[in-house]
C-alpha cells in the first residue's frame, strides 16, 4: 500500500524555494517519507533473522554489508535493524529470505564456488595485514586526521568481511544442503543418513576454537604467566570478546578456563594427543562414507565445500566477533578525545558522527546520546536507507509488527545433528561478553540451550547442554559444527525459538525430524 502522489507545499518565487523555507521543506519531506514507510511496513511479513549485542558502529556496518554488495549472495533490498540498549535484532520480509535462498543456486557453479572462497580469504588476509600495521601505531601521538584514516581503514576491512561472512549463516546454503543430503540418501542407508551427513560435514583439522585452547594451555604451561601475556592471548584470539571494552572480566574468564582445561586434559601435550586422536577417528569414519560417494563428483565437491565453509566460518569470526576488541586502541583514543567512556562512545556514535568530530570537532548532544542509548533503527525499504531514533523508531517498530500474532506451539528447523532429548529450556540471548559470563554460571548441566545464534564464548555453556536450538543458522553454522563435535542433538534455523520458549519450559528436541515442542 504505497501512496501514488505526494504533495509538498512550500513558499516559492521565480528562483525556486525561498532560502528561509528550506528547513521547513526538509522537515516535510522527512515526515512524508516517514508516513510512507509506516504504510509500507504494515504490508510486510517481517521475519526474525538474528540477534546479537552490538555497538552502533558494528550495527551500521552490518546494515551496509547486507545492502551494499550486490555481487555477493545474501544481499537484500529490504531489511530492518532494531537496536535497543545495545541489543541488535535483524528482520527481513519473508520474500527477501526466500530470494536469498534462491541466490544459493550460484554455488552449484564450480567456478563461482572457487571464486567465492578466494574472495573471502582475500578479505581476511587484508584484515590480517591491517592488524599487523595497526599494532605499530602509537595512537596518543597521531593527529585527528591520521586517526580518522586508521578508523576508515578499519571499516573498509570490516564491511566486506561481514558481507562475505553472512553468506555462511544459513540463508544462502539450504539448497546445497538439501541437494547433498538427497544425493547421499540415494547411496547410503536411510536410517543412517542424518548421522552420516553430520559426519561428512565435521572438520578433520583443528578449528579456531581448538587452536585457541591449545594456545591457552601452552601459555599456561609457561613458568611466568602474567596478565600481559594473557591479554596478548586475548588479542590474538579476540573472537570470544564481542562487545567487550575492558579487561577485568577477560582475565577472570581466562583464569577459569585454564583451570577447567587443566582439569580435563592435564597439559598442552595431552590436549594435542587427544585432539589428534579425535580428528583421526573422524577422518576414518568420514573416509568410509566419502568412499561410497566418489562416483558422484558434484556431490563430493559440494560436500567438501560445505565442510570447509563450516570450519572457515569459525576462523573468520576473528575478523568479525573479535574486530572491536582486536582494534580497541582506535576506539579508546577516539572516545578519549571526545571525552566519553569507550562503552558510551561505542553505543551511540555512527561513522559519520566520528568523522564529523575528528574533522570539525562537533560532538553529539547529550539529548541525542540519551535517545540513541534507548533505541535506534536502520531501515532499507522502498529503495532508500534510513536511520530513526526515539519516538519515530518506536513507531516504526510498532507498525512493522502490529498485525503479527504468533499462535505457534512448536518450531521446525534444520537438522544439524540428529538425536532426541527432553529437558528444561534455558534461553540465552547473545549479548556482551560480561552478560554471557553471568549466564554461564546460571546454566545447569543437562538443560537445553535456546538462543538466537551461538557465539564462540558460549562454548562452555554448549558443552553443558543436552541439546542446542537456534533461531538462525544452517549446517555450516557455529552451533551445527559444535554440536557435531560435542555429540549432542541440534536444530538450527527455527526463526522463532527464543520467542516461543521461556527459560524453565519442559521441551522435547527431536533433532531427527527437526522439531522442537513443549512437553
Amino acid at each position: 500500500m504505497t501512496p501514488s502522489v505526494v504533495i509538498i507545499i512550500a513558499k516559492q518565487n521565480n528562483r525556486g524555494i525561498i532560502a528561509q523555507d528550506k528547513k521547513f521543506v526538509n522537515m516535510v519531506v522527512h515526515d512524508v517519507s516517514h508516513l510512507i514507510h509506516m504504510a509500507i511496513l504494515s504490508d510486510k511479513k517481517w521475519t526474525f533473522v538474528y540477534s546479537e549485542g552490538h555497538s552502533m558502529l558494528m550495527n551500521e556496518t552490518f546494515f551496509r554489508a547486507f545492502t551494499n554488495h550486490p555481487n555477493i549472495p545474501g544481499i537484500v533490498d529490504e531489511i530492518m535493524y532494531i537496536n535497543k540498549h545495545g541489543n541488535q535484532t535483524c528482520y527481513m520480509p519473508w520474500s527477501e529470505i526466500m530470494k536469498v535462498r534462491e541466490q544459493g543456486k550460484m554455488f552449484f557453479d564450480q567456478a563461482y564456488m572457487i571464486q567465492f572462497q578466494k574472495e573471502i580469504k582475500r578479505c581476511a588476509k587484508r584484515f590480517a595485514f591491517f592488524w599487523n600495521e595497526y599494532k605499530k601505531i602509537d595512537f596518543s601521538k597521531i593527529t585527528n586526521k591520521k586517526l580518522l584514516q586508521v578508523f576508515k581503514k578499519y571499516i573498509e576491512c570490516l564491511e566486506p568481511m561481514l558481507a562475505y561472512y553472512q553468506v555462511s549463516g544459513g540463508r544462502s546454503y539450504p539448497l546445497l544442503e538439501e541437494y547433498v543430503k538427497k544425493k547421499m540418501g540415494k547411496i547410503l542407508e536411510v536410517d543412517e543418513l542424518e548421522e552420516n551427513y553430520a559426519m561428512v560435514l565435521t572438520s578433520t583439522v583443528p578449528d579456531l576454537l581448538e587452536t585457541e585452547e591449545m594456545a591457552l594451555l601452552k601459555l599456561s604451561d609457561s613458568k611466568n604467566l602474567t596478565d600481559k601475556k594473557l591479554l596478548g592471548h586475548a588479542s590474538n584470539f579476540a573472537y570470544a570478546y564481542l562487545s567487550t571494552y575492558e579487561n577485568t572480566e577477560i582475565l577472570k574468564s581466562l583464569g577459569q578456563r585454564i583451570g577447567e582445561l587443566k582439569n580435563k586434559h592435564g597439559n598442552y601435550k595431552n590436549y594435542v594427543t587427544e585432539l589428534r586422536q579425535r580428528k583421526n577417528n573422524v577422518f576414518k569414519k568420514q573416509n568410509e562414507i566419502m568412499t561410497k560417494l566418489t562416483d558422484d563428483k558434484d556431490l563430493v565437491d559440494l560436500a567438501n565445500f560445505l565442510r570447509v565453509q563450516g570450519k572457515l566460518r569459525f576462523d573468520y569470526k576473528e575478523w568479525f566477533f573479535g574486530a572491536e576488541y582486536k582494534f580497541l586502541n582506535i576506539f579508546n583514543e577516539i572516545a578519549r578525545r571526545i571525552n566519553l567512556p569507550v562503552e558510551k562512545y561505542m553505543a551511540i556514535y555512527r561513522e559519520q558522527d566520528t568523522e564529523r568530530f575528528l574533522l570539525e570537532d562537533k560532538k553529539l548532544t547529550a539529548a541525542e546520546r540519551k535517545i540513541r542509548e534507548k533505541i535506534f533503527i536502520f531501515l532499507q525499504i522502498d529503495g532508500g536507507k534510513f536511520f530513526y531514533t526515539g519516538q519515530e523508531a518506536k513507531n516504526i517498530e510498532q507498525q512493522a509488527f502490529a498485525t503479527q500474532i504468533n499462535k505457534t506451539t512448536e518450531v521446525k528447523g534444520i537438522i544439524a545433528n540428529p538425536g532426541v532429548v527432553r529437558g528444561k529450556a534455558h534461553v540465552i540471548l547473545p549479548k556482551s561478553f560480561t552478560y554471557l559470563q553471568k549466564a554461564m554460571h546460571k546454566f545447569k548441566k543437562g538443560e537445553i540451550l535456546i538462543t538466537t545464534m551461538t557465539q564462540p564464548n558460549l562454548l562452555l555453556i554448549m558443552k553443558k547442554a543436552a541439546a542446542i536450538v537456534t533461531n538462525q543458522g544452517g549446517v555450516t553454522s557455529h552451533a551445527a559444527v559444535l554440536s557435531r563435535e560435542i555429540g549432542i542433538p541440534c536444530v538450527v534455523g527455527t526463526l522463532t525459538a527464543t520467542d516461543l520458549f521461556k527459560t524453565g519450559d519442559l521441551i522435547e528436541v527431536d533433532a531427527t525430524k527437526g522439531v522442537v515442542k513443549r512437553v
